[in-house]
């Protein structure tokens, strides 16, 4: 059975016509650049020469043209176009040298004053590759042309002139521009060291007297999840797919506040194979582009999290089955809290640092002494796990202790009156200065407890800032970690285990059988 597509809508070409009208009002009302004084710039002459140049060049830089278009490579595969380059260089006496800069299929010739080091430079750049299943709809072959062609003529001029041009002119060409950063990486490896300007020419469909050149990131996410049968055992698979298409609709719904000058495009490049097959791999290929260097980063940064909260809700939204919440009222409103953490935890991962370990293990022996002097050290066995440890320090970082920060997720909603002086994150921080480690702070992100208003949607770190205090205190000299650290050991060590009651007995998990709380005592007698 196969259903037949529906038509899709034609775009009114309205706003191209009124482009092209306001285009025409523009060009007709502009005036004459004013001219340069005497001695400014080239003789009038040479311009006129320049143009009758360029007239007899036509037929071969069409030829050019036409051969690449004939031709199309994608970017790195650019063979074909840099031979023909290459061949139309030599056929004008030009040496030429190819795969410059490490870079294969890129070309650079240079006319004028090569020997000069003093003397003023000049790139023409040149573009050649070709869109992948589409050719040369970009244009590119033209603006080869146009690039080569203006090389050609500056190199006539350099062998009429005595002397030769006062400057020197470089034919660069730029592979790869449609799927990679190729001028990024000359620029790099230092193919403009010494060129005071860079310039070329891009060819458009229409004539436009304005243009808003945007700048662009290119980038692929990738989703994973587990495959199965989809008839089978559908309820044993992941769907990865499932998290693209989230993402793609969470780019539409962000696109309403978007800046005039943002722009987002995105398509599915993988989304699975066949149909009775929970797809394991979905891969979204993504571009954004906006007018500033610094809209281009927060745009970025505002995309990201756009993909990454959508894999973090497919693999929730997938999994909420297994909290088993029931399908009441309050069942509901249990799901949503539990998404409302999972926002936050993500919040907090987004501004986190990357190099981090989860659920590290952490064990260390530590000789606690007497905070009252009276009695002897405590040997203390300090084992535990820590949800997260994030490390500071920069790979290549100078030797000595490794910086981490200890964090501890708590889901609770409670708050903590002092947690500057929590003991279990002052614990981990002495176990692990212990093994050798510098603790640069040291928090509990609270991801069940509801942020401030003007703070909404980001976890509530506890302390702020992850400042937990120092131990002993500057100030003071009191040691108070080691000190909370001893009582609890020595009330441990004891032949019997004296319960109290604090705070902490509100979220206990064995308040049920502890003999000091109400439940408990039932539960005992």
């Amino acid at each position: 059975m196969s259903v037949g597509a529906t038509r899709p809508t034609v775009p009114t070409g309205a706003y191209i016509e009124h482009m092209r009208a306001e285009t025409r009002e523009r060009a007709a009302a502009l005036s004459a650049p004013p001219a340069l004084d005497a001695g400014q710039g080239s003789p009038l002459g040479r311009h006129e020469r320049l143009g009758r140049l360029l007239e007899g060049l036509g037929p071969e830089l069409v030829g050019l043209s036409h051969d690449v278009h004939d031709h199309p490579e994608t970017g790195w595969n650019e063979h074909y176009a840099m031979a023909a380059v290459g061949a139309l260089l030599e056929s004008h006496g030009i040496d030429h040298e190819d795969g410059v800069f490490d870079l294969a299929t890129a070309l650079r010739a240079e006319v004028g004053a090569i020997d000069d080091a003093r003397a003023p430079a000049v790139a023409i750049l040149c573009e050649y590759d070709a869109l992948p299943g589409i050719g040369h709809g970009c244009g590119h072959n033209v603006m080869c042309a146009q690039a080569v062609g203006a090389f050609l003529a500056l190199a006539a001029i350099d062998r009429e002139l005595d002397g030769g041009l006062p400057g020197r002119v470089v034919l660069q060409t730029t592979p790869a521009e449609e799927n990679s950063t190729c001028k990024e990486i000359l620029a790099r490896r230092g193919a403009f060291d010494g060129v005071d300007a860079a310039v070329m020419a891009h060819s458009y469909g229409y004539d436009l007297t304005r243009q808003t050149w945007l700048g662009a990131r290119r980038f692929r996410v990738v989703f994973t999840g587990v495959p199965a049968h989809a008839s089978a055992a559908p309820f044993m698979g992941r769907n990865a797919l499932d998290a693209a298409v989230l993402a793609l609709d969470g780019i539409s719904m962000l696109r309403q506040q978007l800046s005039p000058t943002d722009r987002v495009h995105a398509v599915i490049v993988d989304g699975g194979q066949v149909p009775n097959i929970i797809p394991q791999r979905a891969e979204v290929s993504a571009r954004v582009r906006s007018k500033y260097p610094e809209t281009l980063v927060d745009l970025f940064r505002r995309v990201s999290d756009v993909f990454r909260g959508a894999g973090l809700m497919a693999r929730f939204e997938q999994c909420l089955p297994e909290l088993a919440y029931p399908d009441t009222w309050l069942g509901s409103v249990r799901a949503g809290r539990a998404r409302a953490m999972v926002e936050r935890l993500d919040a907090y991962l987004s501004q986190a640092p990357a190099d981090a370990r989860a659920e590290v293990s952490v064990r260390a022996e530590l000789d606690v002494p007497d905070p009252d002097g009276k009695g002897p050290a405590l040997p203390v066995l300090v084992t535990g796990r820590i949800d997260r440890l994030e490390h500071l320090d920069t790979p290549g970082a100078e030797a000595g202790g490794e910086r981490v920060r200890v964090i501890d997720l708590k889901t609770g909603q409670r708050a903590y009156s002092a947690p500057a002086r929590h003991p279990q994150l002052a614990t981990y921080r002495l176990a692990l200065q212990a093994r050798g480690y510098e603790v640069d702070g040291a928090a509990l992100v609270l991801l069940g407890k509801e942020p401030p208003r003007k703070n909404q949607g980001a976890p509530v770190l506890a302390p702020p800032g992850a400042a937990l205090d120092p131990s002993p205190d500057p100030d003071t000299g009191e040691d108070w970690a080691r000190a909370l650290l001893h009582e609890a050991a020595l009330a441990a060590s004891g032949a019997t285990l004296t319960a109290r009651s604090g705070e902490q007995c509100l979220t206990c998990p064995v308040r049920d059988s502890c003999p000091i709380q109400p439940e408990g005592r039932r539960a005992v007698a």
